[in-house]
């Protein structure tokens, strides 16, 4: 009999933090929000399309803006997990 080792890439702290990040998944798209990319490290991050961002702002008690050279990277947390979105600033015509 092979002896059992514990799985290194699924640990029990990863395999939590996979479920609760796919909680928010599923409530975001039962919203109608489009999602564009999830990330693990370094925080628990969800990137949505910043359609949903009035929505999601509307929704939100804290937001983060960060800007950047195209706009600003604009963040909410729900239940522990970092909803963003890049808003992008458009050029007004003179």
């Amino acid at each position: 009999m092979i002896p059992s080792r514990p799985n290194r890439v699924l640990s029990p702290t990863v395999t939590s933090q996979l479920g609760l990040q796919n909680r928010v998944l599923r409530q975001l798209r039962s919203q109608g929000v489009q999602i564009l990319a999830t990330e693990l490290r370094p925080d628990l991050t969800i990137v949505v399309d910043s359609a949903a961002g009035p929505a999601l702002r509307r929704s939100a008690s804290c937001i983060t803006a960060r800007r950047s050279a195209v706009g600003e990277l604009i963040s909410i947390w729900i239940d522990g997990v970092q909803v963003a979105w890049l808003e992008v600033a458009h050029a007004r015509a003179g």
